[in-house]
């Protein structure tokens, strides 16, 4: 469970981000989204057999509900886990989803009033 927008506990944007090592039907995703009752509930299934020289992932994103085809704040908090934790040793990772491919790209921390640095 990641808070988005946020770097504190219990105060941003919620997501629960599923690490998956394999493929999972449609249905299964459902029920699993409906388990979590959160806002949004993504899955990421690293794709090995890629032509990119960048990690990427298949990624998919569904409320308690249905299956919807862009989250944005879900996306934020894939890359975000995925840099801090180590996960991917890039500083791009590539996402494959219903939208198209979504590229994220770790920067420096900067200042937000410092737009000189971005």
């Amino acid at each position: 469970m990641v808070d988005a927008f946020i770097d504190s506990a219990f105060k941003g944007n919620p997501v629960a981000i599923c690490l998956l090592e394999e493929e999972r039907d449609e249905k299964w995703l459902q029920v699993m989204t409906a388990k979590f009752n959160i806002s949004d509930t993504c899955y990421l299934t690293r794709i090995t057999d890629s032509a990119s020289t960048n990690p990427r992932f298949h990624l998919r994103w569904f409320t308690p509900v249905a299956k919807v085809k862009l989250c944005g704040h879900a996306t934020l908090a894939s890359a975000h886990t995925l840099f801090t934790t180590g996960l991917v040793n890039s500083n791009i990772i590539e996402f494959d989803t219903l939208f198209g491919i979504l590229t994220a790209k770790k920067v420096l921390d900067v200042n937000p009033t410092d737009v000189t640095k971005i």
